[in-house]
């Protein structure tokens, strides 16, 4: 009642990775408590009550039942439940410390919603489309699977196949384990496996190769139905959403094939004086979390002059959460965030883009990041009133989409740890204490890997990073044929020896073609993102 109160008309249930039967009962209860309350509101309205008043009545008699609860905790829970932010900004209440279950119970009310909403068997059901494949497990070589639809045919590579140290595959495990089509269109009609004896290969690798087989075939069959993108922009592009270009101390310099504008950002003061010396960097931004408020101005300052001695522009990126006493904070500063002489900003949310435009896009550029999506034309027409110096193209724009796309006020991100969320909860309050001093933790999943994960105080919130680095150096020929504005390298947790290797590495490619990523990053200890598979 209280969110429906305040305006709110959609509630949105997730049911990601849910089984059907989990998605059709909560949703039933929550249905029928939602159409209870406002049955309720309209019979207090029909005697005659005031909606105010009926609102308050229906609101007093609301109830939720023990047994409805009890429903809720058997279709499924990963270790009870929480109210998340409802009533708080954040808390230990809220995380699970123990590994999380996901335990159903009541077989026969799993029954009852099988029954009354799951017909997987009835008419109508969705037909899936027939495909043949032939997947090939050769020791010491890359897993690979040939996919083919009618005319159409696909090949993937997957992991390398390795020597089985203890259990070996079994044939009958893999076909299982590849001929489980989900939610794709496609079903399988014939299987082949070739496969040596005593291989072996994880679970989870086959599995990816299979989903990126099929996303594959599907992109290969949908490609013979769809508008084909322009490889150049059109006319109409989003070049009009030009901005200003440079300011006048420091105009922006054109690029040529083995010279491109590069902006290299840190979230640690440490790793400044490395992005100086490098020899082909033009811009520095100084992200928020490099400085405590008490001192922000006195090491911005320096930081500023730093870059601009070594003829290169100062770029601040505001906050990536901006709440309202943190524009109030920057307004209460502003004369002296003014005078810091920053050639610009780089604002990652709404609401730090409307505080820039509102109070600093006279004197200085605004720069939009990756958050704020650009990924066509409308959306790139909509944020001109910003009046953006560039933007930022989308992470999860693959190859194709970023070909048709127009990117000549565009830089793309080729290297970096990147963010996978920016949360309220903070890692380090919550298995420790809140001390107001920034902490680099990790957070470890159930293959082992660890994720960064940095608390900005300041603005009290935690931001998770990616545990490989995405590295797109070896793309960098595409980005020239897509008229990319400029590149950026975005450093976070990296100590100062990495930043040198990174330009180093970038340098290298640039200027002599080399294409050393994996020789740097062994073990496939990096990614591309999106770029040649995109989002699944």
């Amino acid at each position: 009642p209280e969110m429906m109160d305040a305006g709110i008309d959609s509630f949105k249930i997730e049911g990601r990775m849910k089984q059907a039967e989990y998605a059709a009962g909560v949703v039933s209860v929550y249905r029928s408590y939602i159409d209870r309350y406002l049955r309720e509101v309209k019979r207090q309205r029909d005697s005659g009550k005031s909606e105010k008043e009926a609102y308050a009545a229906a609101k007093k008699g609301y109830r939720v039942l023990d047994e409805d609860m009890r429903k809720l905790l058997d279709f499924g829970n990963r270790s009870g439940f929480t109210d998340g932010y409802f009533f708080r900004k954040n808390g230990k209440e809220m995380i699970t410390f123990r590994q999380p279950g996901h335990a159903k119970a009541n077989e026969s009310l799993q029954n009852e919603i099988r029954e009354k909403y799951v017909r997987t068997s009835a008419p109508g059901a969705e037909i899936k489309e027939k495909i043949n494949g032939i997947l090939r497990l050769k020791k010491d070589f890359p897993a690979t699977i040939e996919l083919s639809y009618g005319n159409i045919w696909i090949e993937q590579e997957g992991g390398t196949v390795q020597p089985a140290q203890k259990q070996p595959l079994l044939p009958g495990k893999v076909k299982t384990c590849i001929e489980k089509t989900g939610n794709t269109p496609f079903e399988f009609e014939n299987l082949e496996i070739e496969m040596d004896e005593a291989v072996f290969l994880p679970v989870q690798a086959l599995n990816q190769l299979r989903r990126d087989a099929l996303a594959s075939l599907e992109e290969a069959v949908a490609a013979g139905w769809r508008r084909r993108l322009p490889e150049k922009p059109d006319a109409q592009g989003g070049a009009e959403m030009s901005g200003r270009q440079g300011t006048p101390d420091t105009p922006d310099r054109v690029n040529t094939p083995d010279r491109v504008n590069l902006a290299v950002s840190v979230e640690s003061r440490s790793q400044i004086s490395e992005a100086l010396l490098g020899e082909l960097v033009d811009d520095i931004y100084f992200d928020s979390s490099c400085y405590r408020r008490e001192e922000l101005f006195h090491c911005l300052r320096e930081d500023v002059k730093a870059a601009h001695d070594s003829r290169k522009k100062a770029y601040y990126i505001l906050p990536a959460v901006f709440r309202n006493r943190t524009a109030a904070f920057y307004k209460e500063k502003l004369q002296e965030f003014l005078e810091l002489e920053l050639d610009g900003v780089v604002v990652k949310s709404f609401d730090a883009a409307a505080f820039a435009g509102e109070y600093l896009r006279e004197r200085m550029s605004v720069i939009m990041d990756h958050n704020l999506y650009t990924w066509n034309r409308e959306a790139k027409r909509m944020l001109e009133e910003f009046q953006p110096l560039r933007d930022t193209a989308p992470l999860e724009a693959n190859r194709r989409e970023l070909f048709g796309r127009d990117n000549r006020n565009s830089e793309i991100i080729i290297y970096g740890y990147l963010p996978l969320m920016t949360s309220a909860q903070c890692v380090h309050a919550n298995t420790g204490k809140c001390d107001g001093h920034a902490a680099l933790l990790y957070l470890k999943d159930r293959y082992g890997k660890y994720f960064p994960v940095k608390n900005n105080c300041a603005e009290c919130y935690n931001t998770i990073y990616n545990t490989t680095p995405l590295v797109l150096f070896d793309f960098l020929e595409d980005f020239a044929k897509m008229k990319m504005a400029g590149y950026r390298i975005a450093f976070t947790t990296e100590k100062a020896g990495d930043v040198r290797r990174i330009l180093k590495l970038y340098r290298d490619t640039l200027k002599k073609g080399e294409k050393r990523v994996k020789e740097q990053f062994p073990n496939g200890a990096y990614t591309n993102g999106h770029y040649k598979r995109g989002v699944e």
